[in-house]
């Protein structure tokens, strides 16, 4: 049976695993309505995700840019897509 990765994120965790800023994941989790819903947390401040649904997240939106390259803008993603250059 495969294991399930149970680790959860900060908003700070999961900004170091896809490459942006804190405010950025803030912001998507706020107005995203495909970011994936905090599994714990008492406060704004204090959400946590779990990793293997942001991880999969990330690799939702990778596809859905690379599947339509107008989602960039003079090369660059889209804001709303995570990218490793924010």
């Amino acid at each position: 049976m495969a294991e399930t990765d149970t680790t959860l994120l900060s908003t700070s965790g999961i900004a170091d695993l896809l490459g942006v800023s804190a405010s950025t994941v803030r912001k998507w989790a706020d107005t995203k309505v495909d970011f994936p819903a905090p599994c714990a947390g008492l406060t704004k401040r204090t959400r946590r995700w779990n990793k293997a649904a942001i991880v999969a997240w990330r690799d939702r939106r990778a596809a859905e840019v690379q599947r339509n390259p107008a989602a960039t803008v003079a090369g660059k993603q889209d804001s709303t897509a995570p990218s490793s250059d924010e």
